[in-house]
């Protein structure tokens, strides 16, 4: 019973770190998207 906690603790905190990993890369992906849109768009007012 004890084995069998500890090996779902385990698979959820690996999966927990898998997607705040994914989540961290999605917004930076994100951020430099936005970073990109608004550096042409000020460029193309200019």
């Amino acid at each position: 019973m004890s084995s069998d906690a500890s090996g779902g603790w385990w698979r959820r905190s690996e999966l927990s770190t898998v997607v705040s990993v994914l989540l961290l890369g999605q917004l930076l992906s994100f951020i430099l998207a936005l970073l990109t849109f608004t550096s042409s768009y000020s460029a193309s007012l200019v």
